[in-house]
């Protein structure tokens, strides 16, 4: 059940496709927000495969850890402005803001 097999258009020859792919392709089409049922009904109707959602959000998650997209890295802009609210305030003023806002 871990591999679908599907004939390639251009060769005639099958190909195995894994569930973590049918995922991925899914997340392709109806965007990295869309929730697991909905990429569920995609798989169901592009690939005639039935994936449980707790299994697509796994994958998921997978995906978005390998791409980087679970975290925002710090931009320079981000780290300069901090960098000049430490000159302007001081540092421990700059950590009573970030108490305050936290």
């Amino acid at each position: 059940m871990a591999k679908k097999s599907e004939k390639s258009a251009e060769s005639g020859e099958k190909r195995s496709i894994s569930q973590m792919q049918m995922v991925r392709l899914a997340m392709q089409a109806k965007g990295p927000d869309a929730k697991p049922g909905e990429l569920q009904e995609y798989i169901l109707n592009e690939f005639h495969h039935e994936l449980p959602t707790n299994l697509i959000s796994n994958y998921k998650s997978q995906i978005k850890r390998q791409s980087g997209g679970g975290r925002r890295q710090p931009q320079i802009e981000d780290l300069e402005t901090v960098r000049n609210l430490i000159k302007r305030l001081g540092a421990d003023q700059v950590k009573r803001l970030v108490d305050v806002l936290a």
